[in-house]
């Protein structure tokens, strides 16, 4: 079976709205109700796509807001701080920018791996799974983990039933 792809062009405007810079992006810091908590801050940057359904309400500051089957979010976290332990309905796929990962799944978070720049693991949907930036001798230094969600208006839900 051949495949046929037809080339299109496409405006420059529109190839244009599909560009994010990092010193624009923006974050809401009361969007995860887990922000508070200790050991739970972090800045969570939606890139690409409508952002995750949390507690029944979307994301209302992706920088590239278009439904195309997956997400891309940035999060911005000091050592020492990670989500809490969350499902998600689809796949969840991790690469770490700068800085050492411990990647936490299972529902007594009885497993983990831990990551460094540009490594990458896949979590499978309904897993739980949080993360923890592990990074030794920075302490307030904010490091960066790419997250990568399958879906086109994927969900979230907090192991504890008090987040949700």
């Amino acid at each position: 079976m051949t495949v046929h792809l037809e080339p299109r062009d496409v405006p420059l405007e529109d190839v244009l709205e599909r560009v994010a810079r990092f010193d624009e992006l923006q974050y809401n810091p009361e969007r995860y109700p887990d922000n508070g908590r200790d050991g739970n801050a972090k800045k969570i940057f939606t890139v690409l796509g409508p952002g995750l359904e949390v507690n029944n309400a979307g994301d209302s500051l992706p920088a590239i807001p278009i439904e195309e089957g997956f997400n891309i979010t940035y999060v911005q976290v000091k050592p020492g701080n990670g989500p809490s332990l969350h499902v998600h309905d689809g796949n969840e796929t991790f690469i770490p920018v700068n800085g050492r990962w411990k990647i936490i799944f299972g529902s007594k978070e009885e497993h983990s791996i831990d990551l460094g720049p540009l490594d990458c693991i896949a979590v499978p949907a309904y897993l739980p799974r949080r993360f923890v930036n592990i990074t030794e001798g920075t302490p307030d230094e904010e490091n960066i983990l790419i997250a990568v969600l399958a879906g086109s208006r994927p969900k979230a839900m907090f192991v504890d039933p008090t987040l949700n």
